[in-house]
C-alpha cells in the first residue's frame, strides 16, 4: 500500500510541473496528461501519445485541432503555428485538461549589407555601393558612411531610402583611400575599402616635348613620374624621370628612337605618398621619323 501510495504521488508531482521544450511529448494517463501544461516555440509540434488502457481524444477549440480516438499506444502530433496559450481537454473524460504555452519566434537579427563595383578609382571617378536590408522592405533608411585616410571616427556621408526587396545603392566620388560602411536601425554592414589612383594626363606638344599634370586631392609638387616606354618584349622601360612643378605639372623633352614607341607617364606609389595607389596616364603612340 505505502509503495502505491507513494508512485501516485509522484505522477501527481510530474502532471502539475510545467516543461520546456523544442519539441514536446505528453503521455495520456488514466489520472490525466503528463505533463499537463507544456512551454514550446512557434512552429515547434506536440505530440500525444496513449498509455491508458482506455481510448482517449485530444480536442483544442482555440488551437482548432481535434485528434482521432487514440487507442492504447497510439499517438497524434499537432504543429502550433502561432504564439498563444492553448488550452485542450480530453473529448472523451473531460475532466482531463492541458495547456499549451507557444512562445512567438524570436525577431530574425536584423542585418544590412554593403558591396562596391569596384575597390580601385581614379580620382574623380565614382564607385558604386549597394547592398540591402534584412527586412526586405522598401522605405527603409540606410545610411552610408565613410572614413577618410588619416581621419577618424566614420563620418556620415548620405542617407539613402530601400528600393523593391530592401535594397539601396549610392554613387560615391573618393578623393583618397576611403572606407565605407553602412547604417540601418541597429545594424551595421562589414566595410569596403576604395584606393584611389591620381589622375595622371599626359599629351605630346610639338618638337618632341611632351606634357604632364598629376591630380588628387594634394599637391605633387617635387615629386617625379616616369617617362616610360614598353620594349619588344611587351615590358615597361623607364626612358626618364621627371620632376613636377609647383601646380603638380611639367613639359619636358625626350630623346626616343626612330620608329614608333608606346609611351606612358607613371607615378610609383612611393612618390604618389599615403593614401594613394600608384597612378598611370593613358597609352600614347609616338612616332619619331
Amino acid at each position: 500500500m505505502r509503495k502505491s501510495i507513494f508512485v501516485l504521488m509522484v505522477v501527481t508531482v510530474v502532471a502539475v510541473a510545467p516543461a520546456r521544450a523544442l519539441a514536446a511529448n505528453v503521455t495520456i494517463t488514466k489520472v490525466g496528461f503528463v505533463p499537463s501544461a507544456v512551454t514550446i516555440n512557434q512552429g515547434d509540434s506536440v505530440t500525444w501519445a496513449n498509455a491508458d488502457t482506455a481510448s482517449h481524444q485530444v480536442v483544442s477549440d482555440k488551437a482548432g485541432f481535434a485528434s482521432p480516438i487514440l487507442k492504447t499506444g497510439e499517438t497524434y502530433s499537432f504543429t502550433f503555428k502561432t504564439a498563444g496559450r492553448f488550452a485542450y481537454h480530453d473529448a472523451l473524460d473531460k475532466k482531463l485538461k492541458g495547456t499549451i504555452v507557444v512562445q512567438a519566434a524570436p525577431a530574425p537579427p536584423q542585418s544590412v549589407t554593403l558591396a562596391a563595383s569596384t575597390l580601385k578609382v581614379v580620382y574623380g571617378g565614382s564607385v558604386t555601393l549597394s547592398g540591402g536590408v534584412s527586412s526586405k522592405q522598401a522605405g527603409e533608411k540606410v545610411t552610408v558612411l565613410a572614413q577618410k585616410f588619416g581621419e577618424s571616427p566614420f563620418a556620415t556621408l548620405a542617407t539613402v531610402t530601400t528600393g523593391d526587396g530592401g535594397t539601396w545603392s549610392y554613387a560615391a566620388k573618393p578623393t583618397i583611400r576611403t572606407e565605407y560602411q553602412a547604417r540601418w536601425k541597429s545594424a551595421s554592414s562589414s566595410t569596403a575599402a576604395i584606393g584611389v589612383r591620381p589622375l595622371v594626363s599626359f599629351r605630346v606638344i610639338t618638337g618632341g616635348r611632351f606634357s604632364t599634370r598629376v591630380l588628387a586631392a594634394r599637391s605633387f609638387a617635387g615629386r617625379y613620374v616616369q617617362l616610360q616606354r614598353r620594349s619588344s618584349l611587351g615590358q615597361w622601360v623607364i626612358v626618364k624621370r621627371v620632376r613636377l612643378s609647383a601646380s603638380s605639372a611639367a613639359i619636358f623633352r625626350a630623346t626616343l628612337p626612330h620608329g614608333t614607341s608606346s609611351l606612358r607617364i607613371a607615378l610609383s606609389v612611393n612618390q604618389a605618398g599615403p593614401g594613394y595607389l600608384a597612378g598611370i596616364s593613358r597609352t600614347i603612340v609616338y612616332h619619331r621619323a
